[in-house]
């Protein structure tokens, strides 16, 4: 169980004042068995006219604000503290009947995924794809199927930053064998979707980070948002410019840290997006030993 505090910032500037129409958020979290809400503050600049509070179809809290006069920047500021109990992740319970794959949802649930079933996408290379992943018997542990899809989509794919907004479709993925987060998320939702499984969109990310002691500092972070962002890490490597890091030494970090950079990845994480930043724009090993460091040039 830890107490855990989240600050959201939003900024709006615009080049002269300007009259605001109505604003809706969605700041507040849910409370469940694993979560539970301590306390809540939202400051809104300009203070709006009227603020009000309602629960929508899903029952998320959502407030309205509505403003007067006009103004040239509009400041959204939330913080929110909460209790968070640890789950023994990835070991999820499920249903004793949804155990195994396949499996029916009851007859009452159907109705509440009918929207999580429903196909956006459908393609017959998709459902190829997803069906590789079952097993020769028929029968394949739930959890074990999109366990090995998601491994699947690591092993097969290769991610490809992507400026522009839009999302592939699953079978453009499947053609090019490379895509963003979004394309890899839509791909699995596809997927499991042609296995008649529910599945949807969510913005929650992992809160379940042990051992991270002094890794927690200013410079470093981990963010979803539409689009992943390049973010230094603690002691290993520092933005210098849009494309070149210097590098930094270890020697300062204890054992328990590199530890945690290699189980998370971290070390892979940098390697992929250079490799890709040089696969990309074509660079020479050169130049990105000069950009990246000696060595990675060779490797990329």
């Amino acid at each position: 169980m830890r107490l855990l505090t989240v600050r959201h910032v939003t900024i709006y500037r615009y080049s002269e004042p300007v009259g605001l129409g109505e604003h809706r958020m969605m700041f507040r979290p849910r409370e469940s068995h694993d979560l539970r809400l301590i306390k809540t503050r939202l400051n809104i600049m300009p203070k709006p006219k009227h603020l009000r509070w309602l629960h929508d179809v899903f029952d998320n809290s959502v407030a309205i604000a509505t403003f007067s006069g006009r103004t040239s920047e509009l400041r959204f500021e939330s913080t929110v503290t909460l209790e968070h109990v640890e789950t023994a992740l990835p070991d999820y319970a499920l249903d004793p009947d949804a155990k195994t794959y396949p499996f029916a949802y009851p007859s009452d649930d159907r109705p509440d995924l009918t929207r999580a079933l429903k196909r956006h996408c459908p393609a017959t290379d998709v459902d190829h794809w997803a069906a590789s992943f079952l097993a020769p018997s028929g029968s394949t542990g739930t959890i074990a199927l999109l366990r090995s899809m998601t491994l699947g989509i690591r092993e097969q794919f290769v991610y490809s930053r992507r400026i522009e907004r839009d999302v592939q479709t699953p079978s453009e993925t499947l053609q090019r064998g490379r895509g963003t987060c979004r394309d890899f998320a839509l791909l699995m939702i596809e997927g499991v979707r042609s296995l008649g499984l529910a599945a949807r969109f969510t913005e929650s990310a992992v809160t379940d980070w042990k051992d991270r002691g002094q890794m927690e500092s200013k410079s470093s972070g981990i963010t979803f948002l539409s689009e992943p962002k390049v973010y230094t890490v603690s002691g290993i490597h520092g933005s210098d410019t849009a494309y070149r890091y210097r590098a930094r030494k270890t020697a300062s970090l204890s054992d328990a840290q590199l530890d945690i950079l290699q189980r998370y990845g971290l070390h892979d994480i940098y390697r992929a997006s250079v490799e890709a930043c040089v696969r990309d724009l074509g660079l020479d090993a050169a130049t990105t030993d000069r950009l990246f460091g000696n060595g990675i040039g060779a490797a990329a």
